[in-house]
């Protein structure tokens, strides 16, 4: 049951119009004869009616018309576009219905651009189009443009220079996100030997379309020989791309103008220097003369290009100088999150040096509100929550510093760089075996162990007797095969012949251990962020539409009992717009700006049905923090302690389970007295 495409063709013509159309005027149209056209709608009927999508009414010498249910539109678009037409050299489909019509918006010719256009474009109705508008005004609506409409003349755009520009590069990140099988659709003989991959080259020249992005590109490469650093490829990129929009948009006459407040900011660094030889270089090249706000674009996209290698001591010596200003700033967001996760990271030097090289580009990507999406983004939520919610901690020093509000994007890069730090640092256990088979079964039972893991220390098989009466405080826990009177410490009962259960046994008990010593440790070292709950802000089981009006009831309640001012409500509306605060495994933590909190505190919502926070990712506990870095020792000392109990709470199930199973607030107090 399907339409050839030669059906497709006349419902498409009976689509594009409200009223009846003979069927002579469709076979001119199609350049086939009358008998031809009465056949393929007999074919077209049976199909929809038996889809039940609707059926083709015939009245004599009036001709015919396309009745259907405006209820079944996408289901008769789907049926439409199951063949193999094309939008851009690829198979139809919703989202390359988007991407057709946002790349039309975007390089339009003509001031505008009508819908029955778009709707021959895309070999669909005009209703179509209407229906997939309103998606294609909040893809726009996310760099400041909109669409005007003007009756019997069309849709444009409205937008800066500075905002089409940006929108191109989501254009551009929205291609690079679904390349798909372009490989074999790009051009073998205009690819860019070793330094860009052709899907890449592909995908930017397709946007670019004539313009020469090699040699953009051999003047990039020969800045990083000059320069002796190597950039980081997606950084490098998105450079590639702006640096060819801006001569490309110049040699159209069209210039960008740099913010005051940016400008001052990049005049003088080492990086503007570089985009005066850029542009002299591309000048010359492209026969065009740059002026002063070009050249700072230029710089701005440098500044936030992240390097991934430098070639030496003298290099590395000149820029270390460029982040002495911010060297405050990472010292004390290391220590922040070395004292949540319980580890020391000061002496790991590549960590230090690799968030060196990230933080700099970040923050000027925050300063500049250019946005960049993490591809690992879900993954780093569900596979390191603990990580990512000790990362998230970093959000009020960023807001201390430098006045920047970072998102999850930015969170989850940083939370690489930590998640790399650990897996680096040895957690390895020590535990001895007790086993009263004798040497020859206690020593192969030891070997496999150690054979099995080898990240735990193994001592040599003991019998009963030699295991009372050793000193038990040098190992972590035991691994008997014979029952134990005495538990000083955890013990794992295995068979005397390793089995793979026993393994998976150990693993798990190994796991669950270490989360039971960070715990401890974590304990240990304060317990004094239960101060910042009040049983009278936690509310459970509240019935509500969506996270504004969550946020709004929460921040309602702390205004009321005068832990912030009401400007907090609006900083904390304002943040979720920006970014998502949702840390994974149902937990979102929205935040305000730290002006406008008068006393430390924390609002909590166990959900009566999880809702809808952003990306589809659904939230039913909600932690809304008020926090103020900027008071005194004992204040800033609260707020880490919550962090640090907090990343472990991502991390615990069971914890998570007895909240969501809270009836009353006092159940929920309680265990946040005792876990976070």
């Amino acid at each position: 049951m399907h339409l050839n495409s030669r059906d497709k063709e006349i419902v498409k013509e009976l689509l594009a119009t409200s009223k009846f159309i003979t069927v002579d005027t469709i076979a001119k149209k199609l350049n086939v004869s009358d008998k031809t056209i009465r056949n393929h709608i007999i074919n077209i009927n049976n199909v929809l009616q038996k889809m039940d999508l609707g059926e083709i009414i015939k009245k004599p010498r009036f001709g015919v018309y396309l009745k259907f249910d405006s209820n079944n539109i996408k289901k008769l678009d789907e049926l439409l576009i199951n063949n193999k037409q094309s939008l851009i050299s690829e198979d139809v489909s919703i989202k390359n219905r988007k991407v057709f019509i946002i790349k039309k918006l975007l390089f339009a010719n003509q001031k505008y651009i009508t819908m029955q256009e778009i709707a021959d474009g895309l070999y669909t109705s005009r209703s179509s189009v209407i229906n997939l508008l309103k998606e294609i005004e909040e893809w726009f609506k996310q760099f400041g443009i909109t669409i005007a409409r003007r009756q019997h003349s069309g849709i444009e755009i409205c937008y800066s220079e500075m905002d089409w520009r940006r929108a191109v590069d989501g254009f551009y990140r929205m291609l690079c996100a679904d390349i798909g099988d372009i490989n074999e659709a790009a051009d073998k003989k205009s690819q860019l030997k070793n330094r860009v991959d052709s899907s890449d080259l592909f995908i930017m020249k397709q946007i670019l379309e004539s313009f020469d992005v090699e040699k953009i590109e051999k003047i990039l490469s020969s800045l990083e020989t000059a320069e002796q650093i190597v950039f980081a490829y997606d950084s490098y990129l998105r450079l590639l791309l702006h640096v060819s929009l801006g001569t490309m948009r110049k040699r159209k006459n069209k210039s960008v103008v740099i913010p005051t407040e940016q400008a001052n900011e990049i005049l003088g660094l080492r990086e503007y220097k570089l985009a005066e030889t850029l542009a002299k270089a591309i000048g010359q090249e492209f026969q065009v003369s740059f002026a002063e706000n070009d050249i700072l674009y230029f710089a701005a996209y440098l500044l936030i290009t992240e390097i991934s290698y430098i070639a030496n001591e003298k290099k590395q010596e000149e820029m270390a100088k460029d982040i002495d200003i911010i060297r405050p700033f990472i010292n004390e967001l290391i220590q922040l999150i070395g004292t949540i996760l319980n580890v020391d990271l000061r002496s790991d030097e590549g960590f230090v040096n690799s968030l060196i090289l990230y933080l700099r580009p970040a923050l000027y990507r925050l300063k500049f509100n250019i946005h960049t999406e993490n591809p690992f983004l879900q993954q780093i939520k569900e596979n390191y929550p603990r990580v990512f919610g000790a990362a998230w901690a970093s959000s009020i020093l960023f807001e201390k510093y430098f006045n920047v509000r970072v998102g999850e994007d930015e969170i989850a890069f940083l939370a690489i760089y930590v998640e790399t730090a650990l897996e680096r640092i040895n957690h390895k256990m020590r535990t001895v075996v007790v086993c009263n088979h004798g040497v020859g079964i206690s020593q192969l039972l030891s070997q496999q162990i150690r054979r099995a893991i080898p990240g735990l220390e193994v001592d040599d098989a003991l019998s009963l007797y030699d295991y009372k009466s050793m000193n038990k405080s040098n190992y972590d826990f035991a691994l008997s095969t014979i029952p134990l009177s005495e538990e000083e410490k955890p013990v794992i009962y295995i068979n005397s012949i390793l089995k793979p259960e026993d393994i998976h046994k150990i693993k798990e008990q190994i796991l669950q251990y270490k989360k039971i010593k960070i715990r401890d440790t974590a304990l240990q070292k304060g317990e004094v962020s239960h101060f910042l709950y009040d049983e009278d802000l936690i509310f459970v089981n509240l019935d509500v539409g969506g996270k504004k009006e969550v946020i709004e009831y929460l921040a309602e309640r702390l205004v009321a009992k005068e832990k912030v001012s009401k400007e907090f409500i609006q900083s904390v509306l304002e943040r979720e717009d920006a970014t998502s605060t949702v840390v994974g495994q149902g937990i979102a933590i929205p935040h305000g700006s730290q002006q406008y909190i008068l006393d430390s505190t924390i609002a909590v919502a166990k959900l009566k049905k999880p809702i809808k926070w952003k990306h589809n990712e659904q939230v039913d506990i909600v932690f809304l923090l008020a926090f103020d870095l900027k008071k005194d020792e004992i204040n800033k000392k609260m707020i880490k302690n919550f962090y640090a109990k907090f990343a472990l709470l991502l991390d615990d199930v069971i914890v998570k389970d007895k909240i969501r199973g809270s009836q009353t607030a006092g159940q929920i107090y309680d265990i946040l007295r005792n876990c976070v």
